[in-house]
């Protein structure tokens, strides 16, 4: 097997044109890593078992696995409602504020529509956040369909800090990382790469991986998406997912609380149904059945197998933790180049070894399957800040202050010297004219990946310039008496 998943990972790394793999196995009680490759393409540095990447989505199960470890200690159950924790909480839907319970939460049947590239980005805090996902639309009824939404997670890490009465880093060290002896896994990226020893995350640009800052909203979507972890510490995951003990043999979440994150809940199926693998898989589709998600893992079998896994994705960053349990088998797998289905054509590949099958060419069906989705974010050159005169004019009716009653809060839009920036709650944007009364925004961050959002004025019967919509559905208000409006915004934002 590990000359099997040497190969492996070679191959892979030629073929994808990928910088590095960091991937740890447990099977039949054996554990090994396979890490190959270089932390940033354009240096020599490569990668060790040591290295940090960026575990994204798949930090889910290390939420689900705290509230478990809460439960068999008494301090909560999966059936409480969301409410009785997290006081005031509120949505644009009051039944599903007051029904809501943390198994919903779990399994993505909330209904809520995630606020990625929304007001997750704006959000000072995670407190923040929350009170503004009171503005988010519901995008199905509740606990009637499948879909994921990033946010139930946020608010499950909510609820850990506050039962635990600690910050969420701090509440993982003392239920998981501790306990396993994970002493180098962590949920700030900036934690991450205090080191030196880190993997610089990957994005495409002119059809090669380029590097990239490593930047994450750990300090709003952390509960989601914001562990990150090594090979070698991830061995200690694994064994504990498969056993809810640590290396030593101490338990850590006793058998009956471990098994309740592996039972399907709700049916991958539907209007937002993702079919996390099968819909890579052309011919061989079929053979994955009873798609579902369970708490914290998508499921489904596989040649008589149930099959557990999660996919995680930020820029530049890729990863897959999966296990299949009866085949003593468990898979970690990070990887610093945006080919979203690397990592399943990895855990594919892997699952049909531990099965005894035959092995198909997974790595060419998931390459077509990626290529005809399109789905790699391109780096783009930043636009140019500053502006002309004529550009300047264009833009000129928008300055001011406004306010925008969907979540995202208070705006201001300023000329700085030659450049027009508008500031949102914790982000700015550079502004540039499309148009007249219409604009491109472009977040100021350390790489560019195309505009944000474009906007079209709004203009009453007077033909004054009264706000703006743009395509994140946002109404943004001119105001008459900022200073006001702004204390009133403040309020909301600290709920």
């Amino acid at each position: 097997m590990r000359r099997f998943v040497d190969r492996l990972v070679a191959d892979t790394l030629k073929q994808w044109q990928q910088p590095a793999i960091s991937m740890s196995l447990l099977w039949n009680n054996d554990t090994y890593s396979a890490c190959s490759g270089v932390r940033r393409k354009d240096q020599d540095a490569t990668i060790n078992e040591q290295t940090h990447f960026a575990l994204a989505s798949c930090s889910k199960a290390f939420i689900v696995n705290a509230i478990l470890i809460l439960q068999s200690k008494g301090k909560l159950d999966l059936d409480d409602l969301v409410k009785d924790y997290i006081h005031g909480l509120t949505f644009s839907n009051e039944v599903v504020a007051s029904r809501a319970t943390i198994r919903d939460l779990m399994c993505n049947r909330l209904g809520l529509i995630s606020s990625e590239g929304r007001h997750r980005q704006v959000a000072f805090s995670r407190k923040d956040l929350i009170t503004r996902m009171a503005f988010q639309p519901f995008q199905h009824e509740f606990k009637g369909s499948y879909a994921y939404c990033t946010d139930g997670f946020t608010l499950l890490g909510e609820i850990v800090t506050r039962v635990l009465d600690a910050e969420l880093g701090e509440c993982l060290e003392q239920l998981l990382f501790t306990p396993l002896g994970m002493n180098h896994t962590n949920v700030s990226h900036v934690q991450a790469k205090s080191d030196g020893n880190f993997a610089s995350p990957h994005l495409w640009l002119d059809g090669s991986l380029a590097p990239i800052d490593w930047n994450y909203e750990d300090h709003v979507a952390a509960p989601a998406g914001g562990v990150n972890s090594n090979a070698e510490d991830l061995q200690k995951w694994l064994y504990f997912i498969l056993s809810g003990q640590s290396m030593s043999g101490k338990v850590v979440l006793p058998e009956e609380f471990l098994a309740l994150s592996s039972v399907p809940h709700m049916k991958d199926e539907g209007q937002f149904a993702e079919h996390e693998l099968s819909q890579a898989m052309g011919i061989y589709a079929h053979l994955v059945q009873e798609e579902a998600y369970a708490l914290g893992w998508y499921t489904h079998i596989y040649k008589g197998s149930r099959v557990h896994y999660h996919t995680g994705s930020i820029d530049g960053f890729r990863s897959l933790v999966g296990y299949v349990k009866d085949c003593n088998f468990a898979v970690s797998i990070m990887v610093n180049g945006d080919n979203p289905f690397l990592p399943r054509m990895l855990f594919q590949t892997l699952v049909d070894k531990v099965k005894g099958v035959n092995v198909a060419n997974w790595s060419s069906l998931f390459a077509k399957h990626q290529t005809d989705m399109g789905n790699n974010k391109v780096l783009q050159p930043f636009p140019k800040s500053d502006l002309d005169i004529h550009e300047l004019d264009l833009l000129r009716p928008f300055y001011g202050n406004y306010c925008d009653s969907t979540g995202f809060g208070m705006a201001t839009i300023r000329q700085h010297d030659l450049s027009v920036i508008m500031t949102v709650g914790a982000l700015q944007f550079y502004l540039h004219p499309i148009g007249e009364l219409c604009f491109e925004a472009y977040k100021i961050w350390p790489y560019c990946v195309g505009p944000q959002f474009s906007a079209n004025g709004m203009i009453n019967i007077n033909g004054e310039l009264v706000g703006f919509t743009t395509t994140q559905q946002a109404i943004f208000t001119r105001l008459i008496e900022p200073q006001n409006t702004w204390k009133t915004t403040n309020n909301l934002v600290s709920k």
